[in-house]
């Protein structure tokens, strides 16, 4: 995941493709992982990062926004609020309240995954892939 770029790739005008090493990790406020953000909106409407969980345990809550998550490395994450459950399966994207108490168990293991967030009523995060 962190090798750099096809010299044959060109990114659209006004973007850049840029070596995923190259995007500073950050733990998380909660201490279970760490992200890397690849891009956001300046007032914080709508974000994508790549996120590490590397253990159970609670995650961070964005009230307001909705979450799309695509595993993208591991067997998968549970997520459990109480009243609902989430699978975080490989390969397929799933859509949850970023506003929710969510509680994560892995699977079996780490796993990376991507996430899209955008502002309820402002934005729609959707995440496509494209094998």
């Amino acid at each position: 995941m962190g090798s750099a770029p096809s010299p044959d790739v060109k990114a659209p005008a006004g973007l850049a493709i840029r070596p995923l090493t190259s995007f500073a990790s950050q733990p998380w406020r909660n201490g279970g992982g760490t992200m890397r953000m690849l891009a956001e909106e300046v007032d914080g409407g709508w974000r994508i990062s790549l996120a590490d969980v590397e253990r159970d345990g609670p995650y961070s809550r964005f009230a307001g926004m909705t979450r799309v998550s695509l595993v993208m490395q591991g067997a998968g994450v549970t997520l459990d609020d109480g009243a609902t459950r989430v699978e975080l399966q490989p390969g397929r994207p799933s859509e949850y309240d970023g506003g929710a108490t969510w509680q994560a168990t892995l699977r079996d293991g780490p796993v990376v995954k991507l996430n899209a967030m955008a502002a309820r009523g402002r934005y729609r995060a959707h995440i496509t892939p494209l094998y």
